[in-house]
């Protein structure tokens, strides 16, 4: 079975356990309140969706793999993935939020 990790604030697991899903608003995310910056990369990536999907969403929830030589794998557990966002924390800093 193959699985995406993501990270979200806990009143997204409280709006799937009530409603039995979550749509996503950039405007309400935790993340972008806490840190505006975030806004203009948060809105370029869900405008490059929305485009190319031919949708009108008004957020994303971003979910994390990674490639091993050319296959695409799945995080085994919370550990893996959080030593792998540490290991490579100075290349997601430079290529993604060089402002920040």
């Amino acid at each position: 079975m193959f699985r995406f990790w993501t990270v979200q604030h806990k009143s997204v697991l409280d709006v799937v356990k009530m409603n039995g899903y979550y749509q996503a608003d950039i405007f309400k995310s935790p993340f972008v309140i806490q840190s505006p910056p975030l806004e203009e990369l948060y809105r370029f990536l869900l405008n490059s969706f929305n485009k190319t999907n031919e949708f009108r969403l008004n957020g994303l929830i971003f979910g994390f793999a990674y490639r091993k030589d050319s296959q695409i794998c799945s995080f085994q557990n919370i550990h893996e993935f959080a030593a792998f966002v540490r290991q490579k924390r100075n290349a997601i800093a430079t290529n993604l939020l060089p402002e920040l």
